[in-house]
């Protein structure tokens, strides 16, 4: 069972705190990182929580309408002690979300006691594939060119198999259209 968030400094294991605010196209992309991440510690992303069910194993999906992330983004906070027990816990914490925006910047700093690292959502140079901007992002010395790996849970491959078998679509092809995505660049 995934423990809440704010007991990260209760784990055993190394606990990273990952801030998301992308959509599906990008969370594919962000993916790659995720599995990097998940092979030495636990994980609790804050991101789109339709997106669990993408997610590899040691990684927990929170929303990211949380409070405590709402908190980080205003002037005056009247319980900044609970901001730091929050994100204290946490061994690292990375932050696609907020970084051009001070108070953002300055109130996760505060509250991860300096562990943050905030990143633009979107590389500061040009032609470097989204996936491998992730990647340059964590601390460690990635390799690049990784193709994303969505590993379908059991609740979706059992409803592709009865998708499958209710319209005869074994051994048949299969055109699948993706009508598009919000940024030029993906189109």
């Amino acid at each position: 069972m995934k423990s809440f968030p704010h007991e990260a400094a209760k784990s055993a294991q190394p606990r990273i705190c990952v801030l998301f605010p992308g959509a599906l196209g990008d969370f594919v992309c962000l993916l790659p990182s995720l599995q990097s991440l998940a092979r030495g510690a636990e994980i609790d992303l804050f991101a789109h929580t339709e997106f669990a069910d993408l997610v590899p194993a040691r990684v927990a999906v929170w929303s990211l309408e949380r409070p405590e992330i709402r908190k980080l983004f205003v002037d005056e906070v009247t319980d900044e002690e609970a901001l730091k027990v929050f994100f204290g816990g946490y061994t690292k914490i990375y932050s696609w979300l907020g970084s051009g925006q001070q108070q953002f910047v300055r109130r996760l700093q505060s509250a991860s006691r300096g562990k943050a690292k905030i990143f633009p959502f979107r590389p500061p140079i040009g032609r470097i594939h989204q996936t491998d901007y992730y990647l340059c992002c964590l601390d460690d010395v990635m390799p690049r060119g990784r193709e994303p790996v969505i590993a379908p849970g059991d609740k979706g491959v059992r409803w592709c198999d009865d998708f499958y078998a209710t319209h005869e679509l074994r051994q048949r092809p299969v055109l699948v259209l993706a009508p598009g995505s919000g940024a030029r660049e993906t189109n």
